[in-house]
């Protein structure tokens, strides 16, 4: 899995990130091809509290 992460996007504290890869899958189960996408951005609402919205996980391509 590879991925950048972007701080203070929007808004001080804030923080989203993005990720793709493969995962590793057993010859025993055959010929499956599999990527995985996935987005994160974490909201701070207030110093001790934050909000995390999370995932586009698209598999099976």
């Amino acid at each position: 899995m590879t991925g950048v992460a972007f701080p203070d996007l929007f808004k001080q504290g804030a923080i989203a990130g993005i990720a793709a890869g493969h995962p590793i899958i057993a010859s025993e189960i055959g010929d499956v091809i599999q990527a995985n996408f996935e987005a994160v951005y974490n909201l701070s609402v207030a110093q001790k509290v934050s909000h995390w919205f999370y995932q586009c996980d698209l598999n099976s391509f």
